[in-house]
């Protein structure tokens, strides 16, 4: 077992830079890595020795690339590596052995899963663009920008920022190599917890069917359940208050002799039982009953998971979703987690 942990020994550490018009956020890693104006603009391997190698635009060289990722005697780790491993098959680059990905490793570490967090606690060293600042100009769509496609005008207009970009390319490289190499343990949870990655990465690029007229139909529904929710709050008490707005909403109950600092779903639930506890015991005042009338409101405008069908919507690619789980995403527990979607927590509509 020594020998399968010394064989990471020979392992190169992987960092993309891309650029999309669209919000990686916002539509997902599917539509995001396949949308007309995706490319790359760095790839930086972290090789043993503290060589560390730039490409410039790595997908007009990809045999370049291609030398690094495919050898079989290296091991290749990545942040996050489902975006590596989705940014190098829209390449056309298949790795020799599956990526190790970094943030596991931290996280079966106890610490943080972000890259920031996580050198900063298992390496002493920071990131670089702590402020977000090179990423907005050279990983965005800018303002004033005619052409949705990556200006290369801006690598000659900041040629400083561009170095510093590649110095920040070139540091997540090095820092997921370090965090593999320094924090990667005992040698049969490690590859235990990377044989779980691989898992849940498959499962990823999979994707999962959606039924894309019907959450279109669901939605445009939900909508106009809002709408008609929202018109009869505004007929019963008045057009100017804004129920959408928690200064107003705080306010409102505050003059109905109810006070509250938060309306998020959990909150709400909890006054409501209160008042209703309260209505079957003593009664409500009228303004009381005002309040619950609003609370209920609430409850059906913010609580509903319906409102996870404009995701679907918006990340869904060809009438399937993606990349929608974590390995260990929860490092306390190190349970694979949820992200966008939060398909494990959609209820199960039954027919009453």
């Amino acid at each position: 077992r020594k020998q399968d942990r010394m064989s990471i020994i020979n392992l190169a550490g992987l960092d993309f830079e891309t650029y999309c018009a669209l919000s990686l956020p916002e539509v997902g890693l599917a539509r995001y890595v396949n949308h007309p104006t995706f490319t790359t603009t760095l790839a930086s391997i972290a090789l043993p020795g503290n060589n560390t190698v730039t490409i410039e635009f790595p997908h007009e060289h990809p045999g370049r690339l291609s030398a690094f990722i495919s050898n079989s005697n290296r091991r290749i780790c990545a942040h996050y590596a489902g975006f590596e491993s989705a940014v190098l098959k829209w390449m056309g680059i298949t790795p020799a052995h599956p990526l190790i990905d970094s943030a596991v490793v931290a996280a079966v570490a106890g610490a943080d899963r972000h890259l920031a967090g996580a050198a900063r606690q298992l390496m002493q060293i920071d990131k670089l663009d702590e402020d977000k600042s090179l990423l907005n100009l050279f990983a965005k769509k800018q303002k004033d920008q005619v052409s949705d496609e990556f200006d290369r005008q801006l690598i000659g207009t900041h040629p400083d920022k561009w170095l510093k970009f590649r110095e920040y390319c070139e540091r997540d490289a090095e820092l997921s190599r370090g965090i593999v190499l320094d924090w990667g343990g005992d040698p049969d949870l490690f590859e235990k917890e990377m044989r779980y990655a691989q898992i849940t990465l498959d499962m990823n690029e999979a994707g999962w069917p959606v039924d894309v007229a019907s959450v279109e139909e669901m939605r445009d529904r939900y909508n106009d359940n809002l709408d008609r929710i929202k018109d009869g709050f505004a007929l019963m008490y008045g057009t100017d208050f804004n129920i959408n707005s928690h200064a107003q909403v705080k306010k409102w109950c505050a003059d109905r002799g109810v006070r509250a600092t938060s309306f998020d779903k959990q909150h709400v639930e909890q006054m409501i039982a209160r008042l209703e506890k309260r209505l079957k015991t003593v009664g409500l005042k009228h303004e009381q009953h005002e309040v619950l009338d609003l609370l209920h409101t609430k409850r059906v405008l913010g609580g509903s998971s319906l409102s996870k069908l404009k995701t679907i919507i918006d990340t869904q690619l060809g009438g399937r979703v993606y990349d929608q789980y974590v390995h260990a995403g929860a490092p306390q527990s190190l349970r694979t987690s949820g992200r966008s979607i939060q398909m494990q927590n959609l209820p199960r509509l039954v027919n009453q």
